[in-house]
């Protein structure tokens, strides 16, 4: 289970539309966390991009901050 004080990394496979709209998003690992992939989904399908001829489809990595550990040590 990851955790929010822990690191983790997602990649997600996306389609997007000519309009520039997330039409759909594959996590390819989902992460053990159903509330950190719900969070991931909400902002990829957030996202809006610039207007092109034809749609696209792609790949994106996603990884967490650091967790800081005390006194602001890694």
């Amino acid at each position: 289970n990851q955790a929010a004080d822990s690191a983790w990394q997602v990649k997600a496979a996306v389609s997007i539309s000519a309009a520039g709209r997330v039409r759909h998003v594959f996590l390819d690992q989902p992460l053990e966390s159903p509330a950190l992939n719900l969070q991931v989904l909400q902002l990829l399908y957030g996202l809006r991009f610039k207007s092109g001829a034809q749609p696209v489809e792609g790949s994106v990595e996603i990884y967490s901050p650091e967790p800081v550990g005390p006194e602001g040590a890694p």
